[in-house]
């Protein structure tokens, strides 16, 4: 069968019974001991590396493109590997989110700088914490939300079971979602009451506004919508992530200092300049933390 009958099927399957997988994947969850979540993310993680062969290239060309030769042939075997371990336990994780969060909690909080967040905040117009598909976003989110108020900005995914299991998975640990083509008003509104805006704008998605941004070094086209509205609404931005903790503990939470777009200069030009900060300061923790990023994205699939 030629691939691309093969993948048309793989969805028909896929929207048949997926939704039926999904609901014994989160019945199951709530038997699975938390302790046990490392070990078998670090094996259904390597299982995947070995076995999707097309994506692990794909993983292997954009870690090649971000790094050059001077990255080794071993060290971008592990630095894939590690990415695909994170997405498995990232996975793993979102089926026991609530249980998930509920241990950070008792256990302090997750540790890390909550100052820049808080200090963004102190303006009393929100703050929009410009994130990424890092670590485990969803986990970062629900722990941003047990501190502040938080919303989400997402997109709509397919089929609409995996989608409503999503929106009631945030909605369980405090993050309520707004979708990319909802009324920007509902975001500005949520900016207004002094809520905390979370947006991953580190893919290549050609339906959204955006411009051509260096990131590792290749103009990489980037979502403006975060910068466009921090303008509109006058509301500071900070560059987030949660970085895994060695040992299997909590994440820590590392944060950027609160930056506006220059409500002086010219709108496209203030909007890009605070692109290009983010993505500065977004690519230096993907440098730090390679294996947290999802190198299978095909992050300069779109040419300048």
């Amino acid at each position: 069968m030629p691939p691309a009958r093969r993948w048309r099927a793989a969805r028909r399957w896929s929207r048949v019974f997926g939704p039926w997988a999904l609901r014994a994947a989160a019945w199951l969850s709530a038997f699975l001991p938390l302790r046990a979540i490392p070990g078998l993310a670090a094996a259904l993680g390597t299982l995947a590396y070995v076995a999707a062969g097309r994506t692990r290239r794909r993983a292997h060309e954009g870690l090649r493109l971000a790094f050059g030769e001077g990255l080794s042939p071993r060290a971008r075997r592990e630095i894939a590997r590690a990415c695909f371990i994170n997405a498995a336990r990232t996975a793993i994780e979102f089926r026991c989110l609530v249980r998930v969060v509920r241990r950070v909690v008792a256990a302090g909080g997750p540790p890390g700088d909550w100052a820049p967040l808080s200090r963004a905040l102190a303006h009393g117009r929100g703050a929009i914490c410009v994130t990424g598909h890092f670590g485990n976003w969803e986990l970062t989110g629900t722990l941003v939300a047990q501190r502040f108020p938080t919303v989400a900005v997402g997109k709509r995914i397919s089929p609409p079971a995996y989608n409503d299991f999503l929106i009631r998975r945030r909605r369980e640990c405090g993050v309520e979602t707004i979708y990319q083509d909802d009324s920007p008003r509902r975001l500005l509104r949520a900016l207004a009451d002094g809520m905390v805006v979370g947006v991953l704008p580190d893919q290549d998605v050609k339906a959204l506004s955006g411009v051509f941004l260096d990131f590792f070094g290749r103009p990489a086209l980037t979502p403006t919508g975060p910068f466009a509205l921090a303008r509109a609404a006058r509301a500071p931005l900070v560059t987030m992530v949660g970085v895994r903790r060695r040992g299997g503990g909590a994440l820590r939470m590392v944060a950027g200092e609160p930056f506006f777009v220059d409500p002086g200069k010219p709108r496209d030009a203030a909007i890009r300049e605070a692109a290009e900060r983010w993505s500065r300061e977004y690519e230096a923790l993907v440098r730090q933390h390679p294996g947290h990023w999802v190198w299978f994205h095909r992050r300069w699939k779109t040419r300048a």
